[in-house]
């Protein structure tokens, strides 16, 4: 009817978990994408939506766009082992001829809390798996190295290599139920999922350097999770002035509620690690000073009515780790919003 009559035709999938909506979506979004290819080929290249490359590529992003969405966007859930965790909505624009001359892509309500807190049972975004499956294979080290915050600053040859991933200092708390010793099947589906992954970045036009950006921001989202707290004493320095508004506003709590990060890691056996701290690893992967990210966690910023003046109150250790799910969750979700993008660029017209 879209083509008979020129009028708005949609297609809306719905459903309980597990009931198809994905695979579904995938097909009606082959079938549309090559009979788009048909009707180029039978109509020629002339005005009626662009020539047959065109349309090629436009249909060859839109297929794409399955592989990057569900890496980034689906998850194992108790009902589904690929599950959608975010809704979408996709327009194309269709010429007289039947021809796809361009689309885009819209997302809603990313499931971001899941990137800290997956439901127990369930599983974190499939995404992260990839990146591990990827390090334990060496497939990382094939990316461009990656940057780092100052120049003067040397990265260590295991975060140059596989963004220190494979230290054995790395608790992955963002991801549990990993276990590339016990699970070696599990660890060759997620190196092979990683390389479907880069691929399917590649066809949408993603340079490589992109890509080991994407991956290395992806790895501090992990690091991330590892960052621990542990409480301290009465807050020194330029804050703790801002201590006492602290205490007043938390009404009257002591000292010990204020807290720092854990910069040592332990091993089997409480013997100390030598590897880098989680919170240096994720601050030299974000391309920070990690004296910033660790106040950024530790404390906030607030502007006193009276004076407009700006001091730094420090946090309590459920606060902190408030702050750092909440800044996981908001770089994971900035990822997705990227990857979106570089599909809608991929699928302009022309």
């Amino acid at each position: 009817q879209l083509l008979t009559s020129s009028h708005d035709q949609a297609i809306i999938l719905s459903g309980e978990s597990g009931a198809g909506k994905t695979e579904a979506g995938k097909l009606a979004l082959g079938y549309l994408a090559a009979a788009s290819v048909d009707a180029t080929r039978a109509h020629g290249s002339g005005g009626d939506g662009g020539g047959l490359g065109a349309v090629q590529r436009i249909a060859q992003s839109l297929t794409e766009s399955n592989v990057l969405l569900e890496a980034f966007g689906n998850a194992k859930t108790l009902h589904n082992e690929n599950s959608s965790r975010f809704g979408k909505y996709i327009e194309l624009r269709v010429s007289p001829g039947g021809q796809i001359g361009s689309a885009s892509l819209t997302t809603y309500l990313l499931e971001t809390v899941r990137v800290a807190r997956p439901q127990e049972g369930e599983a974190n975004y499939h995404a992260f798996y990839m990146l591990l499956g990827a390090a334990c294979c060496g497939q990382l080290e094939q990316l461009p190295p990656p940057t780092h915050g100052s120049p003067s600053d040397d990265v260590p040859p295991s975060v140059a290599r596989h963004f220190g991933l494979l230290a054995p200092s790395a608790r992955r708390a963002y991801v549990r139920g990993w276990d590339a010793t016990s699970e070696p099947e599990q660890v060759a589906r997620a190196a092979s999922s990683f390389t479907s992954l880069c691929d399917a970045l590649g066809k949408i036009g993603v340079p490589p350097a992109a890509v080991s950006h994407l991956m290395r921001l992806l790895a501090a989202v992990l690091w991330m999770g590892d960052v621990r707290f542990e409480h301290t004493g009465e807050a020194a320095g330029e804050a703790a002035g801002a201590a006492q508004v602290a205490k007043r506003a938390a009404g009257g709590l002591g000292g010990d509620a204020y807290c720092r990060v854990v910069r040592q890691g332990a091993a089997e056996g409480g013997v100390e690690s030598s590897d880098e701290p989680a919170i240096d690893v994720a601050a030299r992967l974000l391309c920070l000073p990690p004296a910033a990210l660790e106040a950024a966690l530790t404390t906030r910023r607030t502007v006193l009515a009276v004076h407009e003046e700006a001091i730094s109150i420090p946090l309590r250790a459920v606060e902190a780790e408030d702050a750092r799910d909440a800044l996981a969750a908001a770089i994971y979700g900035g990822l997705f919003d990227w990857l979106v993008g570089q599909v809608n660029v991929a699928c302009e017209a022309g």
